[in-house]
């Protein structure tokens, strides 16, 4: 388990979060975020950036 600070609303305001995958949780990521960038990419949802900011830090520290 880690934490880690980010400060997506606004100096001052950073959430900590608490996170400890599972290894099915962990297998998904890459097709989660596989599929986010597809979307985002063909503009299937404009909206879809939002997941890859989510899972960026999580995505880089556990399968680094």
């Amino acid at each position: 388990m880690y934490s880690r600070n980010r400060g997506i609303n606004g100096p001052g305001r950073a959430r900590t979060f608490n996170i400890q995958p599972s290894s099915s949780e962990i297998s998904e990521l890459p097709a989660i975020i596989h599929q986010a960038v597809i979307n985002s990419i063909h503009g299937a949802n404009r909206n879809s950036n939002w997941i890859l900011q989510v899972y960026r830090g999580s995505y880089m520290q556990i399968l680094g």
